[in-house]
């Protein structure tokens, strides 16, 4: 059990390496919500997002804000019915969310792309087998597809 992280960051299933992974709970704003597992609340919050009908809605990943800002931004303004102003594009280096609170330390432009963009980082999330085989057994590969991720290496 625990709270999200509690100490397992990388890690899907606990030390014991058994069955069913480490339970994840999330402060939302009508309260908390106990997920099995780091797989479960992907596979949960996207499902979700996925069956609104109710309003519009874009999905943007992270890693395309970082990677490929610019196109990714202005693919956005024309889904929207907007425009990018017709200035220089610039990259925010310093942290956008500040250095105060439980941002300190935060990442900036630079720093995200060091790290994220890091095939070594990338490989060293999941370095245990029992984790890799529990994340094959558990994601939810239409998901995965949808959004246009691979899956892990494989062991």
């Amino acid at each position: 059990g625990g709270g999200a992280g509690a100490g397992v960051c990388g890690r899907l299933v606990g030390e014991k390496g058994g069955g069913g992974g480490v339970s994840v709970t999330v402060p939302y704003a009508k309260g908390r919500v106990r997920y099995d597992n780091w797989i479960d609340l992907w596979n949960t919050w996207y499902k979700d997002w996925m069956e609104v009908t109710s309003f519009p809605r874009i999905f943007v990943r992270y890693e395309d804000l970082i990677f490929h800002a610019e196109e990714t931004i202005k693919t956005v303004c024309d889904c929207a019915g907007g425009e990018m102003k017709n200035e220089e594009f610039r990259y925010r280096e310093d942290s956008a969310k500040g250095e105060g609170g439980p941002h300190k330390g935060g990442n900036g432009f630079v720093n995200a792309v060091m790290k994220y963009g890091n095939e070594t980082f990338r490989d060293a999330v999941l370095t245990r087998a029992v984790d890799r085989d529990f994340f094959r057994k558990n994601i939810d590969y239409g998901l995965m597809r949808t959004f246009g991720y691979a899956d892990i290496h494989e062991d």
